[in-house]
């Protein structure tokens, strides 16, 4: 149907700020990228840089290897998840709402909290290998995981088998079992009917999970640079902050990033399709899963799976606040109970070095994630009004752009508002730019939240509004905007959570004045203070899991 010019004027009003703030917060940086990667000193064209980062082997072993812990990373979170998934899309059970929360907690808890949850829990001198050496008598460290690739595949792994447990189960309960039940009346056994049909139509949810999962690993950042432990085991990003930060090459981190770029960008359309693929399959299911009672085997199964879970994502974050709390009181090991970290970081202490401005890095992150949070509603809101206008294909494609962002590893983003910064050597620069560069990475979750219920509005409530006379505006202020509101305040929450734990563009464009928690903590974990860093993890995770409640009970809400 063509739209009268009245209703393209407010489109045009309503998406211009949306695309205009992404042009130049998104599209700005990363053609900077493009500009420095075939540009010399001088100015002049070249592809050299390109080229070298195409034909070197120690470039090709770099990709390889981050090919390579991706793709493992991602194997082994999907075969951690699927029988969580099962279980919990299967059968009801007590504990299955705390299971279901635990899932969620990935997207909310910064990639470095998960680093000192894992050294503080799994490391050689960790709260397991000092259990283990108690209970057994040992002299020795039993497990010796730390900088090494397996700390590397396990860190992964923990972080982000939850994704796939989530997205999954959410699936998995949506379809209809008929088919199933029909395939073993007619003589299949429960192995041949889920091998040839559960499993083939289960696809599109594994493949949307193992998208995502891969996306982020083959991007991850902190997890490598602390837990790799050296050269050995160097990533694209880690080289991209390398050459950039400690090398000053940003030439040649230009040509890496467009290397990674193009790679993660693949498996971000790839994501979107599985995603398509996944709300297809879903409209056209039948009846959906009745969850079973269960019976001793399935319960020995629960408790079995609820334990590992408490291994893997409860018992690291325990640890971190457990020696939040603690005191070293010789070179053995011994440790008492105190608050000294707690009076430190607050200022109130012997006043170490480590800790100050810590009250200033607190405020500083506050600040930044309310900024964030405040503007990217309204660019979200923008963005999604040009996508449901949009025909098909164009808003595929528009949709694609703007979650472009999250192929886009938080480090590339960085890098470009750090050429920004180069060319503008502007005091007080940095701020503007670590606000710009939150903002680009957390506005695609927001559309995220915000998408899929503006499309049903816009679907079933919008048209008949139009049909009795009120204009876009007023159909947008008196009846999306309403019933949005719940979505909105989840996704600002989650961009704020998301902002105040970001660390990997900010460490690229902080400075000795802007120091952030996240960048706090890692100067805490790299400088061996594990216990001010527990400390300060403590008061991070605090945060992010008010914030994560805060969502639950929103989406409680909705339902």
């Amino acid at each position: 149907m063509r739209r009268t010019r009245r209703e393209q004027a407010t489109l045009i009003a309503v998406s211009a700020p949306g695309l205009i703030l992404m042009s130049v917060l998104f599209i700005l940086p990363v053609s900077l990228i493009l500009i420095e990667a075939i540009r010399t000193p001088e100015g002049d064209l070249t592809f050299h840089y390109i080229a070298e980062v195409l034909t070197d082997p120690y470039s090709w072993r770099i990709a390889w290897f981050t090919f390579l812990q991706a793709l493992l990373s991602t194997l082994f979170a999907l075969l951690l998840g699927f029988p969580g998934a099962y279980l919990l899309s299967h059968y009801e059970f007590k504990g299955k709402r705390f299971v279901q929360s635990i899932a969620q907690l990935p997207f909310v808890l910064p990639s470095i909290l998960v680093v000192l949850g894992f050294v503080i829990f799994f490391g050689n001198s960790g709260v397991l290998n000092s259990l283990l050496k108690h209970l057994l008598d040992l002299k020795e460290t039993p497990l010796k995981i730390l900088y090494s690739f397996k700390a590397i595949i396990l860190a992964h792994t923990f972080y982000n088998f939850p994704i796939s447990l989530s997205i999954i189960a959410a699936f998995w309960q949506q379809l209809d079992s008929r088919e199933e039940s029909a395939a073993m009346t007619l003589g299949a056994n429960h192995r041949t009917a889920f091998r040839t049909i559960t499993l083939p139509r289960l696809i599109p949810a594994i493949s949307a999970a193992a998208s995502m999962i891969f996306l982020f690993c083959f991007t991850s950042f902190s997890i490598i640079l602390v837990l790799g432990g050296g050269p050995k085991f160097t990533t694209l990003e880690v080289q991209i902050y390398q050459l950039a930060r400690v090398q000053f090459d940003v030439s040649q981190a230009a040509a890496f990033a467009l290397y990674s770029l193009a790679i993660s960008s693949g498996v971000l359309i790839l994501y979107i399709k599985s995603q398509h693929w996944m709300q297809k399959t879903m409209g056209s299911v039948g009846r959906a899963l009745s969850p079973k009672r269960t019976g001793r085997f399935s319960k020995f199964l629960i408790m079995t799976y609820m334990l590992l879970i408490m291994l893997l994502i409860v018992a690291p974050l325990l640890s971190i606040l457990f020696r939040s709390f603690q005191e070293p009181i010789s070179r053995s090991g011994e440790n008492r109970v105190s608050l000294r970290w707690y009076l430190e970081l607050f200022g109130f202490g012997s006043a170490s070095q480590f800790f100050k401005g810590a009250s200033q890095a607190i405020l500083t992150s506050i600040s930044i994630a309310t900024v964030v949070t405040l503007l990217s509603v309204p660019i979200s809101l923008s963005l999604s009004t040009l996508i449901l206008q949009l025909k098909k294909r164009l808003s595929i494609a528009a949709e694609t752009l703007f979650m472009l962002p999250m192929a886009v590893s938080s480090v590339i983003i960085g890098l470009g508002y750090a050429i920004i910064v180069s060319r503008f050597p502007v005091t007080k620069i940095a701020y503007p730019m670590i606000i710009g560069a939150h903002l680009v990475i957390a506005t695609p979750f927001m559309i995220r939240s915000v998408l899929p219920v503006f499309r049903k509005i816009h679907k079933i409530y919008t048209p008949a509004a139009l049909v009795l006379g009120a204009t876009p505006f007023q159909a947008f202020l008196h009846i999306q905007l309403p019933l949005l509101k719940m979505s909105i305040i989840s996704g600002a929450i989650f961009v704020f959570a998301i902002s105040i734990g970001e660390m990997n563009a900010t460490l690229l464009l902080s400075d000795a004045k802007v120091t952030t928690i996240p960048i706090l903590l890692y100067r805490l974990i790299g400088s061996y203070n594990f216990f001010g860093a527990c400390a300060l993890g403590t008061l991070l995770m605090s945060i992010c899991l008010i914030l994560f409640a805060a969502t639950n009970s929103i989406q409680e809400r909705k339902i």
